[in-house]
């Protein structure tokens, strides 16, 4: 007989079951079986919730695949139309850069001092055409050039 020999650290006896290799073996076994069994229902109960869970999601991906792909596709125009907005953005954001930038080299120049001086002169004559009108000399002067362009 094989026995097991045991030392307990709070009381630091000895204490020596009769009990076999084999027989150990056996209890444990039985202990063990009996777990599988009464676990078994238990196991089959949580594979059964993974294949609903399986048959579930798959259920969703393929209602959602569609939607997936008409989004992958509506994703990739709208991208492509935001790039060409941007790229025709900076384009025209530059050209007009550009133009104020000459706007305002011309606002600063001597250029600008002379080409107001012309035109304050272009706005002088035509009010002096237009009092000229309106008192009916302009008339005159007109009538005496047809006269003489016609002779």
């Amino acid at each position: 007989m094989n026995g097991i020999i045991m030392q307990m650290p709070e009381v630091n006896e000895y204490v020596t079951r009769i009990r076999t290799d084999d027989e150990m073996c056996l209890e444990v076994g039985g202990k063990l079986v009996k777990e599988v069994v009464k676990n078994k229902s238990r196991d089959e109960e949580i594979a059964k919730g993974i294949r609903d869970a399986r048959a579930y999601l798959e259920s969703c991906m393929n209602t959602m695949r569609k939607e997936w792909f008409d989004w992958q596709d509506t994703a990739d125009s709208s991208v492509k139309e935001l790039r060409q907005f941007r790229m025709a953005l900076t384009s025209e954001s530059k050209q007009i850069a550009e133009a104020c930038k000459d706007v305002r080299g011309f606002l600063m120049s001597d250029a600008h001092t002379e080409e107001m001086r012309r035109l304050q002169e272009f706005v002088a004559l035509c009010e002096r055409l237009r009092d000229l009108k309106k008192d009916g000399t302009l008339g005159y002067v007109v009538d005496a050039i047809l006269k003489i362009e016609c002779k």
